[in-house]
């Protein structure tokens, strides 16, 4: 009688417990990481290149609501970085991404769609191929590792 008296006591205890988790140990810098493309060959103008990142961040201080941007707080740089040819950086605003939960500490993967950016460099008239270097910038100013992905094939004619 008293030892189901006291698994009944300690039953609610063992599952509040299992319960409780600690929080992840993210820094407020964002961290990034390549994770994939859609596709490793396109023709440019006609498909669309899509590249997914993973991030982290200890704050949870990335993105915006619509319309609160002020270009610049916090955005995804892009750049082009092919040899022989100057270095072009795109600039995607980055929409709020929220905590789930009741940590400040975001991550999760996020994918931009470069559908009109690929294009042939002018002396490449058959193919070519294409590489891009990827940080991001939360709202107090930080700017996450730079990651580089692999080369994408382009079919140019």
């Amino acid at each position: 009688m008293k030892f189901s008296a006291l698994l009944i006591l300690l039953a609610p205890l063992a599952f509040l417990f299992q319960k409780c988790q600690k929080a992840p140990d993210f820094s407020v810098i964002p961290s990034i990481a390549f994770v994939s493309f859609n596709q490793t060959q396109i023709h440019p103008d006609k498909d669309s290149l899509k590249i997914t990142f993973s991030f982290k961040d200890g704050d949870g201080d990335l993105g915006y609501n619509s319309g609160q941007n002020t270009k610049g707080d916090t955005t995804i740089y892009v750049t082009d970085v092919r040899a022989d040819k100057n270095d072009y950086t795109y600039i995607f605003d980055m929409p709020l991404i929220t905590a789930k939960g009741s940590y400040k500490q975001i991550s999760g993967n996020f994918t931009i769609d470069m559908i009109s950016d690929c294009h042939c460099r002018p002396d490449h008239a058959s193919e070519d191929t294409v590489s891009y270097k990827i940080k991001i910038r939360d709202r107090a100013g930080h700017i996450s590792n730079s990651i580089q992905t692999p080369k994408v094939f382009l079919i140019c004619n």
